[in-house]
Formats: C-alpha cells, structure tokens, sequence
C-alpha cells in the first residue's frame, strides 16, 4: 500500500491514522468489526481510479489507532470518523460501511448529518441471524490465528455467498479468477 499517503487525526478521545489515495470529492470506506482497512483497498483503488480521494481510517484498537475501548457507542466510532474527515480536509464526505462498519455510517449520518453527503452500505446486516455455517465461516474469517488462506477457504465455503463470490470475488483480493 505504498501508494497511500498516512493521514493523522486526533479529537482528545481518540488517536485514529488513516490512509488517503486519490483526488476528487471525498468517500471514506470503513471496514467491518475488528478488521483493518486492507479489506477495502482493491475497491478503494478503484474509487480512487474515478476520481475521488478514498480514505480509508483504522478503527481504534486497529493498527496504529489508539482509543479507549471500554463502554464506548456508535456516537464515539462517529465522531472520530468526523475527524478523519477533517483531517482529510473535507466539509462531508460519501460514507461506505462494510459489515460493522456500515452501522458506524449510519452512526455519522445520523449524529453528524452535515457530515455525510450520502451513505452506502456493503454487506450490511440486521435482525437476522446467520445460520450456523454462516456464522463459523464469518468466525474463521475473523481469527487472528488463521492464514490468509484459511480465512479466505471459510469466506468461500459459506454458501449463501458462493454466487456472489464466484461472480465477483471477494474484497480482500484472495479469491482467484
């Protein structure tokens, strides 16, 4: 990820380092619960590619982001996204959340509507549980203890995802074509 220039934002709560590709209006993509940025980057590339300034921030507890993480909300995740905007030199920004990180998306909109120019959100979830399979395979994807290559086995093995993920790859790059 040579090619992404380091932001740094501070708010007094949180120490949040961003990484920044592009020029143009700005999209901040924000990865799924506990994950870092490098789920986004193959599409951030890409929106960089079409002219807008990605920022991709590192969750507190992620990376080099540091923060207290005992008892905080959606409002804490919010307001320290609301620094990596201005950090990033930006008045609003596109906001695109994948899994957890839609709900921190929705967080800004919602605490910070001056803030967001629009939001997407990318395998975004609600009420409904995953089945079982689902669950475990999601588990294996988050293990810190897994290679890359078992976790991307559990993302492919999860059934009600095999079409998406034959058709499209996944975010992370690891599906081959």
């Amino acid at each position: 990820m040579n090619d992404f220039q380091t932001l740094r934002a501070s708010n007094g709560e949180a120490r949040i380092r961003a990484l920044a590709l592009g020029a143009g209006p700005l999209v901040i993509m924000m990865p799924g619960l506990g994950r870092g940025p490098d789920d986004v980057v193959p599409l951030a590339r890409s929106v960089a590619k079409a002219g807008f300034r990605v920022v991709l921030p590192e969750t507190r507890g992620i990376g080099e982001s540091k923060g207290k993480m005992e008892g905080i909300t959606l409002r804490d995740l919010a307001a320290d996204v609301v620094t990596v905007i201005e950090a990033a030199g930006g008045d609003k920004a596109l906001l695109v959340g994948h899994a957890f990180g839609n709900r921190v998306a929705r967080a800004v909109a919602a605490f910070y509507p001056e803030r967001a120019a629009a939001v997407v959100c990318l395998g975004a979830s609600g009420k409904v549980a995953p089945s079982p399979e689902i669950q475990a395979a999601i588990d294996r994807g988050k293990d810190k203890t897994a290679t890359r290559e078992q976790k991307a086995e559990a993302l492919r093995i999860a059934p009600s995802d095999r079409a998406a993920t034959s058709r499209f790859g996944s975010m992370a790059g690891t599906r081959k074509s």
